[in-house]
């Protein structure tokens, strides 16, 4: 049996509309069982060391709107993160290949 477990770290982030501060964030090492970081409260700039300490040894960060969204705010709240320096690949750029049908994707 074939087991798929990328060198990546994935990440989410629930920023306020108002505030723009990250309010929470997840993040999932895929290739290392039972690494992960769930911050709800408390010291978000603790919280980012652990974030940067979990991409360490990562090729590649995957997110939803990563690029766009999650990436910019990562880089506001601590612009010297290492993770920042590595390469992203954002599932809302891949979502019109899965499902090319969706209104939303269709260009023309």
């Amino acid at each position: 049996m074939c087991s798929f477990a990328p060198r990546c770290l994935s990440i989410d982030l629930e920023v306020g509309l108002r505030d723009t501060r990250i309010h929470s964030l997840a993040a999932l090492r895929g290739d290392l069982p039972g690494a992960s970081l769930h911050f709800r409260q408390g010291d978000l700039f603790a919280a980012l060391e652990r974030l940067d300490a979990l991409a360490e040894g990562a090729s590649f960060l995957l997110g939803h709107n990563l690029i766009a969204f999650d990436l910019p705010h990562l880089a506001a709240a601590k612009p010297d993160l290492r993770l920042l320096q590595l390469p992203a690949v954002d599932t809302l750029w891949l979502n019109p290949l899965a499902f090319p049908r969706n209104p939303y994707h269709q260009t023309t």
